[in-house]
């Protein structure tokens, strides 16, 4: 061979029988590392692929070992690409010694984006693998991938069956975002990605979340894979935007950054909005951000909770929203107490909100903060601190002392809320701060003054509080 090296991989993906007609699905046919360029071709038939799709969302429409064998190409396939793209990256490190063998044994030229065909190709791929995920969703939420009419045996394979094919479509799935996240400079130019691609992982990820509604159904549709998908593509924003500064790209980069980082924000608000049990996996999901430069996402996601219209919804039932997004609020001061420290300014106007579930979360928060190693624990070394205003701007925490004494300020004028669940909860954040010892001295006497006159409140689970609170000590 003369440098060049010519390899082909065809998968026969088989016939199957819909109403009558037999359909061929000769399906990813790819050519590389020819005349030192790689090129890769994806040779299907648009109208089979189509009634493939059509059909796949049927649950009777492909034979079992048919569908296995179609998403195991696809999988292949995907990962595939990812790979080379990987090695690209890997090889323009390598330096001048070894370009020409680069480009000899990858194809690829040092120092370029990859070729069209490759981007087309692996869009291809990953558009395939995003909408046969989207009808395995849809069916496992509709309840029309099981048989609920069969024996218990039957229903139990076929789950397995079915968790067994999420669970190796996510990883591949996975594997194609971080490839994504690594190569944005070898796959699109200036390394403005193509939105319209970057977020098709986050989008089948979205999706898997809905159904995440406990332990069990968290590990059968593989919602660790899924925020791991967003927390990539959140990072890989965050980190092209700081690598391009300097550069005559920031602007437009940056932008396009800010763009795909505000949809993903904006759909995860609406999940927490619709979904009960989305609040914790959205904490969690902030805690696997990287938190160099900053953690963007857990930022953004603060702020979007600042601006929540609450006036005249009090018990109205347009507020179910709102309560399930108040938990996000002291699950991330758990996971992240700086965080919310630094973006606590966002939350203040909530404080006076007519939903007592939002001021209860927000007084938990305030206590995780006040008795954490990381936030404000009386003791600690908190110089340095910078806190975010209102209006965008940040300012150093010049004395850690006066912002602890001013959110204890805020605790002890809460203790009288209108809400007696709001009450109850202040009062179990105090007994928080003295458990955790992190009250300080001067503040002892005030604090059983208040849990003494909070022993004639109106409502025994008030009452009840006020008595730890005095037993905490």
């Amino acid at each position: 061979m003369d440098g060049r090296r010519t390899h082909s991989s065809f998968v026969h993906v088989g016939s199957v029988s819909a109403s009558g007609e037999t359909l061929t699905c000769d399906c990813f046919r790819f050519w590389c590392y020819q005349s030192s360029h790689l090129v890769v071709s994806l040779s299907i038939s648009y109208t089979q692929l189509i009634h493939s799709q059509k059909n796949f969302s049927k649950s009777t429409s492909l034979a079992p070992k048919t569908r296995a064998r179609l998403l195991t190409a696809l999988c292949e396939a995907l990962q595939t690409l990812s790979s080379l793209l990987d090695s690209y990256n890997s090889d323009d490190n390598k330096g001048n010694s070894t370009e020409h063998h680069t480009q000899t044994q990858t194809g690829f030229a040092s120092s370029q984006v990859v070729p069209q065909s490759f981007r087309d190709a692996f869009a291809c791929h990953l558009y395939m693998l995003f909408s046969i995920m989207f009808f395995t969703e849809s069916e496992a939420k509709g309840g029309h991938g099981l048989d609920a009419k069969g024996n218990n045996n039957k229903r139990t394979v076929e789950s397995d069956r079915a968790e067994a094919s999420r669970a190796a479509c996510a990883d591949c799935m996975m594997v194609a975002t971080k490839a994504m996240a690594k190569n944005r400079a070898k796959l699109w130019q200036r390394s403005v990605p193509d939105e319209a691609v970057v977020i098709l992982p986050c989008r089948i990820a979205f999706q898997i979340l809905e159904s995440a509604t406990g332990v069990v159904a968290r590990k059968a549709c593989s919602a660790d894979a899924a925020m791991a998908m967003i927390a990539c593509t959140v990072g890989s924003c965050t980190s092209n935007t700081t690598n391009v500064v300097g550069s005559d790209n920031t602007s437009t980069s940056s932008t396009a950054n800010n763009g795909l980082l505000g949809t993903i924000v904006a759909a995860l608000m609406d999940l927490m909005h619709s979904y009960e049990h989305m609040a914790p996996l959205c904490a969690e999901l902030c805690e696997m951000v990287p938190e160099q430069p900053t953690n963007q996402l857990a930022i953004e996601l603060l702020r979007e909770i600042g601006r929540l219209n609450t006036n005249g919804l009090g018990d109205n039932s347009r507020a179910s929203g709102i309560r399930n997004v108040a938990p996000f609020l002291h699950l991330l001061a758990t996971k992240r107490p700086r965080i919310v420290l630094n973006n606590i300014a966002h939350l203040m106007p909530h404080l006076n909100s007519e939903v007592y579930n939002l001021r209860s979360s927000i007084a938990t928060a305030i206590a995780v903060i006040l008795s954490s190693e990381e936030g404000l624990k009386e003791g600690n070394n908190n110089d340095g601190l910078r806190m975010e205003r209102e209006d965008g701007a940040s300012h150093e925490i010049g004395d850690a002392a006066k912002t602890r004494n001013a959110l204890l300020d805020l605790l002890a004028e809460r203790v009288l809320d209108v809400s007696s669940f709001t009450r109850g909860a202040v009062l179990k954040a105090w007994i928080q701060i003295v458990q955790s010892r992190a009250l300080p001295v001067d503040r002892f006497i005030p604090v059983t003054l208040m849990a003494i006159d909070r022993l004639q409140d109106k409502t025994i689970m008030a009452r009840r509080q006020a008595m730890q609170v005095g037993k905490s000590r």
